[in-house]
């Protein structure tokens, strides 16, 4: 316990670095919309709007941008506390990822292949940016390790997470949805009930009603969930 401990710190300390070398990095691409704009909508107006001007409007629930503007309500509206509020989603990535390394493969691999794991290039690039995809990846893995403790607490958390994160985070829920189905549910056994499918969905329900709350109220305003005609990126729905 003390040597996980030793590593998983030690991994911590180079997300702090990662943070620490990249805290000039501008909002890029899809961290503008998701991140600088949403937020700035927020921190400008103190919260007394919740739904985003169409302009910036991107069809997602904004709890990224909600959050990275109390963020600069709490410690001040800068670049690099910007990057410093993804502190703690990387260091629930490196926890996350550690916990399923260690139901997967043997413990004396745990630290090579954790290492493995943190050096893919896309999620080592991500880290140097403000981006709510982190925050995706730390609720999948979440969502992933949920179901292999079939935790329906943690699970129900994640699925929250993924659908107030982004569309993208939908899909995500829908494919954790899929594997729970194959991984907890007893396919074979005969005595199986609806009940007992409707009693492992509970733990889908609290992210589906805040999702389809948010999504009617947001139709009532605009009349329109997901996308709008004159939407930059209507083509590729």
């Amino acid at each position: 316990k003390e040597n996980a401990l030793y590593e998983t710190l030690s991994f911590v300390g180079l997300a702090f670095f990662a943070i620490f070398f990249a805290r000039d990095h501008i909002f890029f691409w899809d961290t503008v919309q998701l991140g600088a704009k949403h937020a700035t909508f927020y921190y400008e107006n103190k919260f007394s709007e919740w739904i985003l001007p169409n302009d910036v409007d991107s069809g997602h629930i904004p709890v990224f941008g909600m959050y990275l503007a109390l963020v600069w309500m709490i410690f001040g509206k800068s670049l690099i506390i910007s990057h410093f509020a993804m502190f703690p989603v990387l260091v629930g990535i490196i926890i996350q990822a550690r916990i399923i390394l260690r139901k997967l493969i043997p413990s004396s691999y745990i630290l090579w292949a954790l290492a493995l794991f943190l050096s893919d290039p896309t999620l080592v690039s991500q880290a140097t940016l403000i981006s709510p995809d982190l925050v995706l990846v730390f609720f999948f893995l979440l969502g992933i390790n949920s179901l292999l403790s079939n935790n329906r607490w943690f699970l129900s958390l994640s699925i929250l997470g993924l659908l107030t994160i982004s569309l993208r985070g939908t899909m995500i829920a829908v494919g954790i949805l899929i594997i729970d189905l194959m991984y907890n549910f007893d396919h074979k056994n005969k005595q199986n009930t609806w009940q007992d499918l409707l009693r492992m969905s509970v733990a889908y329900l609290p992210g589906f009603f805040i999702f389809c709350i948010y999504s009617g109220i947001h139709y009532y305003q605009k009349t329109w969930v997901g996308y709008h005609e004159d939407s930059p990126w209507a083509d590729s729905f």
